[in-house]
């Protein structure tokens, strides 16, 4: 049987009265016995596959319909882009898929696809995409697509779409100490942590110094943040770690322990001072000897870090005057922790001259000396230790007296023995004598 039918699509319209449920897809490749009449089969009501002669406009399948639609970005490399197949335009769709990059016109370089073959063939319908590999903070267009027999058929550019901010670079981070020697700290130092981000958009990032309460840094200028603490005795010595947690307005951030990059990567904590230990006696004591001086011992100094240290000694010793002084040694180590200790040191001053007595003795607690009374022809002194009163002679048994009483005190201290209470001198002495013997003493 052969009717007379125009075909559009899957669609046919003949001359008599039977209408056709479908069309074959296969008339699409049908022998084609001029250019206007092809051999096609069709499906009539009775279900019965007949031969049809197809005299009209001959109607051949074309490239899908598609459309894009907006793009879900879904983190900071990924995004879920969609499309639809409104019309397949006579022939099913094997292929689909999306056409994107960062350039306006989806032509050239930076330019992907993505295919979906799986469940073809594809007839009209809303589909979707998942794109991976992405760049961060980056800017893409995209478009669908589809494939029939016939051709591809392309949706329109969608508007941009931008993935989510990359996570924020902290170049460079630095620590710092306000002690004297920058890469040291002790108890009461101030140290800070200083940053630049390549984001102006943190989000209220935080930092822990030394393992301290988490504080906010402080936006200092531009993209530049610092945060500080104090360092105190219940501080753990040794090298300073910090953390910083920083983060975007995307929810993107880092976490950088010790990430430290500059002229100072790392401070010591150093809280323990020196030892200070005093050489000799302590108390020490001297005697008042004109014209000497103290022989200080000294003292030493160690340091759990720095090892042997030199102690600085402050004060003095007056071995010519009596009286209790006093030596301070003073260690600093490298951190500027310091350590004093001190010595006491007691100056005796020599005991003065000894007890009268008659003539040649008496009950002094020495010999007495009769001094000569300068040629005169009288008696001797009433008071022969001294002679007259203001003469020479007394004079000079006076400091005879003082500077042996010293040298005794000295014999004793070195020997461990008491020094006599006094010194008396004493000579025999004819009347007239000038004494000369005594005077060139």
């Amino acid at each position: 049987m052969t009717r007379v039918c125009s075909v559009s699509g899957t669609t046919a319209t003949c001359d008599d009265p039977v209408t056709l449920a479908s069309v074959s897809s296969s008339y699409t490749s049908a022998a084609a016995l001029d250019s206007s009449h092809v051999v096609v089969a069709y499906v009539d009501n009775s279900n019965i596959n007949v031969p049809m002669v197809v005299i009209s406009s001959y109607a051949s399948a074309s490239a899908p319909t598609v459309t894009t639609q907006s793009t879900s970005v879904t983190g900071q490399t990924t995004a879920t882009v969609n499309g639809n197949i409104t019309a397949t335009n006579g022939a099913t769709a094997t292929v689909r898929g999306f056409a994107y990059g960062t350039s306006t016109t989806l032509i050239g370089v930076n330019v992907a696809t993505s295919t979906d073959t799986v469940g073809q063939p594809f007839s009209t319908g809303a589909f979707t995409g998942s794109l991976t590999g992405l760049t961060c903070n980056t800017t893409y267009y995209s478009r669908a697509y589809a494939t029939n027999s016939a051709g591809t058929g392309y949706g329109a550019i969608s508007s941009s779409f931008t993935t989510r901010a990359c996570t924020p670079v902290l170049t460079p981070v630095t620590i710092t100490s306000d002690n004297s020697s920058t890469t040291l700290a002790k108890s009461g130092n101030i140290l800070t942590v200083t940053f630049t981000s390549d984001q102006t958009s943190l989000i209220s990032p935080t930092v822990s110094i030394a393992g301290h309460a988490t504080s906010t840094a402080i936006n200092t200028s531009g993209n530049t943040w610092a945060a500080s603490t104090t360092l105190s005795s219940s501080d753990t010595e040794g090298t300073i770690s910090f953390l910083l947690n920083v983060g975007n307005s995307d929810g993107y951030g880092t976490t950088t322990p010790s990430a430290v990059t500059g002229s100072n990567p790392n401070i010591r904590f150093d809280k323990t001072a020196p030892l200070v230990s005093i050489i000799g006696s302590n108390p020490d004591q001297a005697y008042a000897l004109i014209g000497t001086s103290y022989s200080d011992p000294g003292a030493t100094a160690t340091d759990s870090h720095d090892g042997a240290l030199s102690p600085v000694v402050s004060g003095s010793v007056n071995t010519e005057v009596g009286g209790t002084y006093s030596l301070t040694y003073t260690a600093t180590d490298a951190a500027g922790n310091a350590t004093s200790a001190s010595r006491t040191v007691n100056v005796t001053a020599a005991g003065s001259g000894g007890s009268s007595g008659g003539g040649g003795g008496g009950g002094g607690s020495g010999p007495v000396t009769a001094l000569p009374n300068n040629g005169s022809t009288g008696s001797a002194d009433s008071n022969p230790s001294t002679g007259p009163t203001g003469s020479p002679q007394a004079s000079t048994i006076a400091t005879l007296q003082a500077e042996v009483q010293t040298l005794l005190a000295q014999i004793a201290a070195l020997t461990g023995t008491t020094p006599p209470a006094s010194v008396t001198i004493s000579r025999d002495l004819q009347l007239n004598s000038t004494g000369a013997d005594v005077l060139a003493l």
